[in-house]
């Protein structure tokens, strides 16, 4: 019985992961928000406007929040920053995540030693993307 039990746990747990998309190449578009979660502002130090910016350099369909509306949500990544806060250093990492929350890709860490927040900021942004350029992603239309 308990062979049995195990048997259907690992199923389950395997094929819900055997279904879904697993190369970048495979989603339409990623989906950049207008604020990222650790800022208070929508774009600032732009950010946002950065990103998207970036995205599209490095072979993805990056569309803001407002554009994507008439998507369907599970053929694109969503996109978050992780701000790991430091008194010397600004890091930030790119994540990207499918439509049920799953992260897909997490860039390495890009950090800057600039004291004024925008340059900052930004200089550890350029540096988090430097790693998609190598993935040679092509986003289908």
């Amino acid at each position: 019985m308990n062979k049995y039990f195990f048997l259907i746990i690992f199923f389950l747990g395997v094929l819900p992961k055997s279904f879904s998309q697993s190369n970048l190449n495979d989603y339409s578009y990623v989906i950049v928000p207008e604020q990222w979660g650790f800022l208070n502002e929508k774009d600032k130090y732009q950010l946002n406007s950065i990103a998207k910016f970036l995205f599209n350099k490095h072979g993805f369909n990056a569309l803001f929040s407002q554009e994507a509306m008439a998507t369907n949500r599970c053929d694109g990544l969503f996109a978050e920053l992780a701000n790991r806060p430091g008194l010397i250093k600004t890091r930030l990492a790119v994540i990207l995540k499918d439509c049920n929350g799953f992260e897909v890709y997490r860039s390495p860490e890009g950090t800057s030693k600039l004291k004024q927040y925008r340059k900052a900021y930004q200089e550890s942004l350029r540096m988090a993307f430097e790693h998609f350029e190598n993935l040679n992603i092509n986003q289908k239309d």
